[in-house]
């Protein structure tokens, strides 16, 4: 038997602090801030969920009141910090108020902000501080409310000094008149709530960073909703909360979910950027509407799993409907409210945290996922049944839906996908999303080829996109500078590189920065070898122990751990590390007939004299090995050598140094014969002459 031992070597060289995470299609982040709104049931349990997937700690805090808890989570884990709600939700009053809450991780971490006390609940994915823009504006989006509720927002600032221009569509609570804008200025950690009238909304409501470059965040919704005032059926009466994306991150198209567990889904509100949004929907308002700043349509109950298409920028917010009219085996669920991702959201990996509540929860994660990427979607490391999946009735995307149990939980895959986290309680609900909130900037992107690059010697393609760009300086923590809308960089080393991009963009905000990080490494070697020509009747075997952090696949079955051949086949090996780097390397082993054995044995050799004829050596075929022992007249041993792995006999002592005296030497020879591993021996002389 022929046993092959293959050894692969992975070649990183440095210390890599973010392996595949360093790429932005997750959820994550290490900065967050976030407010929450008045809860109807007070006081409510007020939580920051957060999970990773690696071990880190940070902490949680109200800058204003110099009030911070520590957490620490371990990998794949989660970590609840609890706020006393008296100093996280806002007060009755419309002053600025000090209700800023500041996350902070030293590893990238999804952070969820959840309130829920007796039959209402609520609860948003945050978005990292790194995609909030410069100057941002949003534009408010919420639900229609019956007598007796209200919708709200809260504003947040990041810095100091900030200036917020705040210009209501409608008739503010407090006596604000619609149209006309007025400003306030916010420091670090400052809040505002902004209320409507009662039993109006605050959509089309415009908030944006005036006179700097300073950032704020919103979060909006409503302390209570009747779902539908023409659809009494509905008592719900629940609280609905979420963080408002920046207007620049609005995208034009989206899909519209079916609801897990329901039978009679909720609707969504499409609401537009600009005047004259040309909208088109598929599902139960088909066909084409214009919308303007401020209106909305909300499409009937039961039209879910379907696509929204525009020719500017809108936004789209999913409502559930409550227990008693949405067709839940057990009237489980209530209002919640979910902002929508576009496809520039998808993500190709994120974790959430499941709570555990007393009342009685069912909860779920909606995917939405190309046909091809599903056999690759795992969830917490297993395989999901591919027959909980669904194809969609208005593209070519497959839709499904898990139900989960409290605690932490991850999903994984090769391909984008969307995805949504949802529960259903006893009175109550909860929605929020795993995907990107924020998605890609409309306004200013930065586009790299890759965030991983397995060769040094690739090259990093940036490129510059936004309505407003004006002119591009590009900076590499590398030292390197370029200039441009575009450039290329290779980098030549192993290591974590910072690529700065540096707009120019005019207005309020002359220039804007955006930073992204590269790692550069290399792939693990997968070596083979070269090809192998065996006699037909032997046997092929070779093996590969994974080092840390490897995963191996053949393109053979390797039963514990080996692969067998005994007939001609090409093996391929891909060994990839846990980066996503990989390489790797094919063999041929071919068999021939060797049934006819020839020894060919001189009896002179010539070592040192004129190349020719300089070692003693055999020439021989069907044999598998062939062992020669040459010896002295006295019997010493002077050199032993077997064919074909060793060097033949060179005339020199043990083949090192010290010349052996010409002469007559003997020599033993050992074979096994190819065919059958029969052993046979000969013996002779062979005379060396100088």
């Amino acid at each position: 038997m022929v046993s092959r031992a293959i050894s692969l070597l992975l070649c990183i060289g440095i210390c890599l602090p973010e392996p595949v995470l360093a790429q932005r299609n997750n959820n994550l982040g290490t900065e967050f801030w976030c407010a929450f709104l008045e809860n109807i049931s007070s006081p409510g349990n007020v939580q920051i969920h957060l999970s990773g997937p690696e071990s880190c700690k940070g902490t949680v805090s109200i800058p204003q009141i110099a009030y911070s808890q520590s957490f620490s989570i371990g990998a794949n884990g989660a970590a609840v910090v609890n706020i006393p709600s008296v100093i996280a939700c806002p007060d009755p009053s419309n002053a600025i108020q000090d209700r800023g809450i500041y996350i902070k991780s030293d590893r990238p971490v999804a952070a969820v902000a959840f309130s829920q006390g007796a039959g209402s609940a609520g609860a948003s994915a945050l978005i990292p501080m790194n995609d909030i823009p410069k100057a941002p504006e949003y534009i408010i989006n919420d639900v229609p409310v019956s007598k007796g509720f209200g919708t709200m927002a809260v504003i947040v600032a990041l810095q100091n000094g900030t200036q917020v221009e705040i210009t209501p569509f409608r008739t503010l609570a407090t006596g604000r008149p619609a149209g006309v804008p007025f400003t306030i200025t916010l420091n670090r950690g400052a809040s505002y709530p902004i209320r409507g009238l009662d039993s109006q909304q605050l959509c089309g409501t415009r908030i944006r960073v005036v006179q700097s470059c300073k950032q704020i965040v919103v979060f909006q919704g409503a302390n209570g909703m009747r779902w539908r005032r023409d659809d009494p059926g509905c008592t719900s009466a629940d609280h609905v909360y979420e963080q408002a994306v920046p207007v620049s991150h609005w995208q034009d198209q989206y899909y519209v979910p079916a609801q897990p567990a329901q039978t009679v889904p909720g609707s969504y509100v499409i609401s537009p950027w600009l005047d004259n949004t040309q909208v088109k929907l598929s599902g139960s308002i088909p066909g084409v509407i214009t919308l303007n700043r401020g209106g909305t349509v909300t499409a009937s109950p039961g039209a879910s799993d379907r696509c929204i298409s525009g020719d500017k920028a809108l936004q789209a917010l999913l409502l559930s409907r409550s227990g008693s009219c949405n067709g839940h085996p057990q009237k489980l669920g209530d209002a919640s409210i979910l902002t929508l991702s576009s496809d520039e959201g998808a993500v190709k990996a994120c974790w959430w945290f499941v709570p555990t509540l007393i009342s009685k929860y069912e909860h779920y994660v909606s995917i939405i996922i190309s046909a091809g990427g599903l056999p690759s979607l795992k969830m917490d490391g297993i395989p999901l049944n591919q027959s909980l999946f669904q194809s969609s009735s208005c593209d070519t995307r497959k839709i499904g839906f898990v139900q989960v149990l409290p605690g932490a939980h991850r999903l994984e895959c090769d391909s984008p996908f969307l995805a949504y986290a949802q529960g259903l309680g006893d009175g109550e609900a909860y929605a929020f999303s795993l995907c990107r909130m924020a998605g890609k900037n409309r306004y200013l992107s930065m586009n790299l080829n890759t965030e991983l690059i397995c060769h040094p010697d690739s090259w990093l393609n940036m490129q510059a996109e936004g309505d407003s760009l004006r002119s591009v300086r590009w900076e590499i923590s590398d030292g390197s500078g370029y200039s441009g809308n575009s450039a290329r960089h290779r980098f030549g080393s192993n290591g974590r590189y910072r690529i700065r991009m540096i707009a120019s963009v005019g207005g309020f905000c002359p220039t804007d920065t955006i930073e992204r990080f590269v790692v550069v490494t290399r792939a693990p070697v997968a070596q083979l070898g070269p090809d192998t020509l065996l006699c037909e009747g032997t046997l092929f075997r070779t093996s590969y122990q994974a080092l840390p952090g490897q995963k191996a696949i053949w393109n053979r079955p390797a039963g514990g751990g080996f692969i067998t051949l005994s007939a001609t086949d090409t093996l391929v090996l891909r060994v990839s590390d846990s980066l996503g780097c990989s390489s790797s390397d094919t063999l041929q082993v071919r068999f021939a007939p060797c049934f006819n054995e020839k020894l060919e044995i001189p009896n002179v050799f010539t070592p040192g004299r004129d190349g020719i004829n300089d070692v003693f050596t055999v020439n021989y075929s069907g044999y598998r090995t062939v062992q020669i022992s040459v010896y002295n007249r006295w019997g010493q041993l002077m050199h032993r050598f077997t064919l074909p792995n060793d060097a033949p006999w060179n005339g020199k002592l043990n083949n090192s140094f010290s010349d052996c005296p010409e002469g007559v030497y003997y020599y033993l020879l050992e074979a096994t014969k190819a065919r059958n591993g029969e052993q046979m021996r000969s013996h002779g002389t062979i005379s060396l002459i100088r």
